[in-house]
């Protein structure tokens, strides 16, 4: 008999291994809890948990990331790290493997799972903790995917303004790209309740996020690119520099004309955008921008 269970236990994992986890992950829920915060963690550093979390001095936001996690999870804030590394050790071979001094799951499929379950179970934590970046490419609005097509996890809309939120608060020149052209953001639903938002975010905030650029490619540069007209009428109010270069030397207007999209072009050049040279390396590109459709680039030499 006892064999017969062991067989039917491994078909049930076999044909549904989720199921079979997330009953593990359950029962540490109710029991060993100390274990599942060590797991929640993993999953919320994004799989790659550094030891140095564990056994360094941290900075506040850390300490408080932690406390929360040992709260959500029902044990005490404040709970020594030792005990979470010692957790997190005894699970080395069997959820998690150690590499590079980090903690990471035993697969992608294990930490696929984990995330499914804790996205389920602690999703506001999951929400306040998660890098930025990671947050706009899992989840989608739920009150936008009615089908639950797209998105494997979704954001309620009780939870929409907290989510636009921690994007807005901790947007900076290496995640903005992450935020402002993430999938979500080609849904015109989406551009349109996210822009709402911004809209009543605070102001110094958003002057700040208007001066982010990576690679000097900066907000308007970006919706030149997708021709979001919307967002660009919004980067006007907020006195964008609309002639900025970027790295390349390219500005807004040589963006929309390069991407053909004919109403940002108007929309650029009606707000008093210059038709400048474009800058690029040992070349001067004039852009004809009349005709944006048959856009063309007269190319000279310089020093040659």
């Amino acid at each position: 008999m006892s064999k017969t269970w062991e067989t039917s236990k491994k078909l049930t994992f076999l044909v549904n291994p989720f199921s079979v986890f997330e009953n593990e992950l359950e029962q540490m829920k109710s029991g060993e809890k100390l274990n599942l915060c060590a797991l929640l963690l993993v999953t919320i550093f994004n799989n790659n948990y550094d030891n140095g979390l564990l056994t360094a001095d941290i900075d506040s936001c850390d300490r408080n990331t932690l406390d929360n996690v040992l709260e959500e999870c029902g044990e005490t804030r404040g709970t020594s790290r030792k005990l979470i590394k010692d957790r997190l050790d005894t699970m080395i071979g069997v959820y998690l493997m150690f590499e590079v001094n980090s903690y990471r799951f035993a697969n992608e499929r294990l930490f696929e799972m984990t995330f499914t379950f804790m996205a389920k179970t602690f999703l506001k934590c999951v929400i306040s903790h998660c890098s930025v970046s990671m947050l706009c490419d899992k989840f989608g609005l739920e009150c936008l995917d009615e089908g639950r097509q797209h998105y494997q996890f979704f954001v309620p809309s009780d939870l929409e303004i907290y989510f636009f939120e921690r994007l807005l608060k901790e947007a900076n020149d290496n995640n903005f790209l992450d935020i402002f052209d993430c999938k979500q953001m080609h849904d015109e639903h989406y551009r349109t309740k996210f822009l709402a938002f911004c809209k009543t975010f605070d102001s110094n905030e958003i002057c700040r996020i208007m001066q982010l650029s990576y690679f000097g490619i900066d907000i308007l540069h970006l919706v030149s690119k997708r021709g979001y007209i919307s967002f660009a009428l919004f980067c006007f109010e907020k006195d964008v520099d609309i002639n900025k270069y970027d790295d390349l030397g390219m500005t807004p207007l040589h963006t929309a004309c390069k991407y053909e999209n004919e109403q940002l072009v108007n929309l650029l050049l009606n707000a008093g955008a210059s038709v400048k040279f474009v800058q690029i390396k040992r070349f001067y590109c004039i852009v004809c921008s009349m005709y944006v459709w048959q856009c063309t680039c007269c190319e000279t030499s310089v020093g040659e």
